[in-house]
């Protein structure tokens, strides 16, 4: 019985593949998802297709508020959105049904 379950596990282990990461680390889909004047603010800094990280965009009180982390954003051939002091962060509100602009700072 225990050289059945070898030779059976043997099997499957010889036929098992390499699966391919599921939630890329860097990807356009995380900006995408994004209300639409989210995305346009972030377009606007990032031209050259914006690419999210994992907490690129991350959401409080039923999604009715954004916080984003430009440190998590790639921007192509562009330099990062930091400075000195830090990297810019733009908070966004729901207020009558569209996102606006309630905080942008470097930090």
């Amino acid at each position: 019985m225990a050289m059945g379950a070898v030779l059976i596990g043997q099997a499957l282990a010889a036929k098992a593949t390499a699966v391919a990461a599921v939630d890329p680390v860097w990807s356009t889909e995380r900006i995408e998802r994004l209300p639409a004047e989210v995305q346009h603010a972030v377009q606007a800094r990032c031209a050259a297709g914006p690419e999210g990280g994992h907490y690129f965009a991350t959401f409080d009180n039923d999604a009715t508020v954004i916080h984003l982390d430009y440190s998590a954003l790639q921007c192509g051939n562009q330099p990062r959105l930091c400075t000195a002091s830090g990297c810019l962060h733009q908070t966004f509100a729901k207020v009558r049904g569209r996102c606006v602009l309630t905080r942008s700072d470097y930090e």
